[in-house]
Protein backbone atom coordinates (compact mmCIF):
# COMPACT_ATOMS: atom_id res chain seq x y z
CA UNK A 1 0.00 0.00 0.00
CA UNK A 2 2.58 1.94 0.33
CA UNK A 3 3.66 2.80 -3.08
CA UNK A 4 0.03 3.86 -3.57
CA UNK A 5 -0.49 6.51 -0.47
CA UNK A 6 2.22 7.88 -1.26
CA UNK A 7 1.25 9.19 -4.87
CA UNK A 8 0.62 12.73 -5.34
CA UNK A 9 -1.35 14.53 -7.07
CA UNK A 10 -2.08 18.34 -8.04
CA UNK A 11 -2.42 20.32 -4.86
CA UNK A 12 0.07 17.78 -2.91
CA UNK A 13 -3.58 15.67 -2.56
CA UNK A 14 -2.76 11.94 -2.24
CA UNK A 15 -5.98 10.36 -4.09
CA UNK A 16 -5.23 6.76 -2.29
CA UNK A 17 -5.48 8.47 0.93
CA UNK A 18 -8.61 10.07 0.47
CA UNK A 19 -9.72 6.68 -0.67
CA UNK A 20 -9.04 5.33 2.28
CA UNK A 21 -10.90 7.70 4.46
CA UNK A 22 -14.05 7.09 2.25
CA UNK A 23 -13.23 3.15 3.08
CA UNK A 24 -13.25 3.17 6.77
CA UNK A 25 -16.40 5.37 6.53
CA UNK A 26 -18.42 2.33 4.50
CA UNK A 27 -16.94 0.15 6.92
CA UNK A 28 -18.10 1.86 9.93
CA UNK A 29 -21.24 2.09 9.05
CA UNK A 30 -21.73 -1.95 8.12
CA UNK A 31 -19.43 -2.59 11.23
CA UNK A 32 -21.05 0.03 14.04
CA UNK A 33 -19.21 1.52 17.23
CA UNK A 34 -18.36 -1.67 18.91
CA UNK A 35 -15.58 -2.25 16.09
CA UNK A 36 -11.96 -1.26 16.18
CA UNK A 37 -11.26 0.08 12.66
CA UNK A 38 -7.54 1.04 11.68
CA UNK A 39 -5.17 0.91 8.84
CA UNK A 40 -1.80 -0.92 9.10
CA UNK A 41 0.78 1.53 8.18
CA UNK A 42 4.44 0.52 6.48
CA UNK A 43 7.03 1.32 9.12
CA UNK A 44 8.56 3.59 6.52
CA UNK A 45 5.36 5.16 5.53
CA UNK A 46 3.02 6.45 8.52
CA UNK A 47 4.82 9.11 9.83
CA UNK A 48 4.95 11.18 6.09
CA UNK A 49 5.98 11.03 3.31
CA UNK A 50 9.37 12.35 2.40
CA UNK A 51 10.10 12.41 -1.40
CA UNK A 52 13.43 11.65 -2.32
CA UNK A 53 13.43 14.58 -5.52
CA UNK A 54 15.70 17.23 -4.09
CA UNK A 55 12.03 19.56 -2.99
CA UNK A 56 13.02 19.46 0.41
CA UNK A 57 8.86 18.65 0.73
CA UNK A 58 7.79 16.75 3.91
CA UNK A 59 4.32 15.93 3.68
CA UNK A 60 2.10 13.86 6.52
CA UNK A 61 0.08 12.46 3.88
CA UNK A 62 -1.67 9.77 6.32
CA UNK A 63 -2.97 12.42 8.95
CA UNK A 64 -6.54 12.83 6.93
CA UNK A 65 -6.73 8.94 7.74
CA UNK A 66 -5.36 9.12 11.58
CA UNK A 67 -7.48 11.81 12.02
CA UNK A 68 -10.82 10.63 10.75
CA UNK A 69 -13.38 9.58 13.16
CA UNK A 70 -13.52 6.51 11.85
CA UNK A 71 -10.12 5.70 12.59
CA UNK A 72 -9.54 4.50 16.62
CA UNK A 73 -6.01 3.46 16.40
CA UNK A 74 -2.61 4.67 14.03
CA UNK A 75 -1.09 1.06 12.79
CA UNK A 76 2.41 0.38 12.34
CA UNK A 77 3.64 -2.84 11.04
CA UNK A 78 7.18 -2.00 12.28
CA UNK A 79 10.09 -3.76 11.32
CA UNK A 80 12.65 -0.99 11.80
CA UNK A 81 15.73 -2.37 12.48
CA UNK A 82 17.25 -2.87 15.87
CA UNK A 83 20.74 -3.63 15.11
CA UNK A 84 23.79 -2.74 12.53
CA UNK A 85 25.69 -5.65 13.03
CA UNK A 86 28.91 -6.70 11.24
CA UNK A 87 31.26 -9.97 10.85
CA UNK A 88 34.47 -8.24 11.51
CA UNK A 89 35.57 -7.66 15.03
CA UNK A 90 36.59 -3.36 14.60
CA UNK A 91 32.45 -2.28 13.12
CA UNK A 92 30.90 0.26 15.03
CA UNK A 93 28.87 -1.67 17.10
CA UNK A 94 31.54 -4.17 17.57
CA UNK A 95 31.77 -2.89 21.79
CA UNK A 96 28.83 -4.54 22.25
CA UNK A 97 29.79 -7.94 22.05
CA UNK A 98 26.90 -9.71 20.81
CA UNK A 99 23.94 -9.00 18.15
CA UNK A 100 22.36 -11.42 20.97
CA UNK A 101 22.75 -8.45 23.77
CA UNK A 102 19.34 -7.62 24.73
CA UNK A 103 20.71 -4.24 26.25
CA UNK A 104 22.26 -3.69 22.75
CA UNK A 105 19.09 -4.24 20.76
CA UNK A 106 16.55 -2.08 23.40
CA UNK A 107 19.20 0.94 22.97
CA UNK A 108 17.96 0.41 19.26
CA UNK A 109 14.24 0.72 19.77
CA UNK A 110 14.31 4.77 20.61
CA UNK A 111 18.08 5.18 19.20
CA UNK A 112 20.41 4.06 16.60
CA UNK A 113 19.35 4.12 13.30
CA UNK A 114 16.22 5.78 12.01
CA UNK A 115 16.53 7.58 15.74
CA UNK A 116 19.88 9.21 16.57
CA UNK A 117 21.66 8.40 12.54
CA UNK A 118 21.14 7.57 8.70
CA UNK A 119 22.87 6.16 6.01
CA UNK A 120 22.90 8.55 2.59
CA UNK A 121 23.17 5.43 0.27
CA UNK A 122 23.80 2.23 0.18
CA UNK A 123 27.95 2.43 0.05
CA UNK A 124 27.88 4.71 3.15
CA UNK A 125 25.79 2.11 4.54
CA UNK A 126 28.62 -0.72 3.78
CA UNK A 127 31.79 1.72 5.40
CA UNK A 128 29.25 2.34 8.25
CA UNK A 129 29.18 6.53 7.56
CA UNK A 130 26.47 7.49 10.03
CA UNK A 131 25.11 10.62 9.58
CA UNK A 132 23.16 12.66 12.82
CA UNK A 133 19.51 12.98 12.46
CA UNK A 134 19.64 16.46 12.12
CA UNK A 135 16.92 20.20 11.92
CA UNK A 136 18.69 22.89 11.92
CA UNK A 137 15.46 24.51 10.54
CA UNK A 138 13.51 24.61 12.58
CA UNK A 139 14.54 21.98 15.66
CA UNK A 140 12.34 19.04 14.73
CA UNK A 141 14.68 16.49 13.69
CA UNK A 142 11.56 14.11 14.90
CA UNK A 143 10.03 14.73 11.48
CA UNK A 144 12.77 12.87 10.28
CA UNK A 145 13.21 10.22 12.75
CA UNK A 146 10.59 7.11 11.53
CA UNK A 147 11.74 5.33 15.08
CA UNK A 148 10.60 8.63 17.29
CA UNK A 149 6.78 6.73 17.26
CA UNK A 150 6.62 8.75 20.71
CA UNK A 151 7.38 12.33 19.35
CA UNK A 152 5.31 12.15 16.03
CA UNK A 153 2.63 10.86 18.51
CA UNK A 154 2.49 13.54 21.14
CA UNK A 155 3.05 16.92 18.33
CA UNK A 156 1.31 19.26 15.97
CA UNK A 157 2.62 17.92 12.36
CA UNK A 158 3.74 20.81 9.85
CA UNK A 159 3.53 19.92 6.15
CA UNK A 160 6.96 21.58 5.00
CA UNK A 161 6.87 22.74 1.09
CA UNK A 162 10.42 23.46 -0.48
CA UNK A 163 11.81 22.92 3.36
CA UNK A 164 9.39 25.65 4.67
CA UNK A 165 7.28 24.66 7.38
CA UNK A 166 3.71 25.81 6.98
CA UNK A 167 1.92 27.79 9.54
CA UNK A 168 -1.14 25.61 9.81
CA UNK A 169 -1.13 22.26 11.26
CA UNK A 170 -2.46 19.09 9.67
CA UNK A 171 -5.89 17.77 10.81
CA UNK A 172 -3.89 15.58 13.68
CA UNK A 173 -4.11 16.20 17.11
CA UNK A 174 -1.46 15.20 19.43
CA UNK A 175 -2.21 12.10 21.29
CA UNK A 176 -5.81 11.48 19.94
CA UNK A 177 -5.28 7.75 18.68
CA UNK A 178 -3.65 4.74 20.23
CA UNK A 179 -0.61 3.20 18.50
CA UNK A 180 -1.18 -0.27 17.90
CA UNK A 181 2.14 -2.37 16.48
CA UNK A 182 -0.06 -4.58 13.95
CA UNK A 183 3.13 -6.86 13.43
CA UNK A 184 6.03 -6.93 14.82
CA UNK A 185 9.41 -8.65 14.54
CA UNK A 186 12.55 -9.78 12.00
CA UNK A 187 13.68 -12.36 9.86
CA UNK A 188 14.53 -15.69 11.58
CA UNK A 189 17.90 -15.23 9.77
CA UNK A 190 21.38 -14.30 10.74
CA UNK A 191 21.26 -10.76 11.68
CA UNK A 192 17.54 -10.47 10.99
CA UNK A 193 17.23 -7.78 13.29
CA UNK A 194 19.54 -5.40 10.98
CA UNK A 195 16.27 -4.98 9.39
CA UNK A 196 13.86 -5.77 6.59
CA UNK A 197 15.61 -5.54 3.64
CA UNK A 198 17.81 -8.50 3.18
CA UNK A 199 20.61 -6.88 1.70
CA UNK A 200 21.42 -5.78 5.45
CA UNK A 201 22.00 -9.03 6.99
CA UNK A 202 24.98 -10.34 5.50
CA UNK A 203 27.37 -7.36 5.53
CA UNK A 204 30.56 -7.99 6.41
Amino acid sequence: MRGLTQVRSDGNAFPAVEELVKLAQDVRAILGTDTKIGYAADWREYFGYHPQDGSGDVLFHLDPLWASDEIDFVGIDNYMPLSDWRDSHDHADASWKSIYNLEYLKTNIEGGEGFEWYYADEDGRVLQQRLLIEDGAYGEPWVFRYKDIRTWWSQEHHDRIAGVRQAAPTAWLPESKPIWFTEIGCAAVDKGTNGPEPSTWGLG
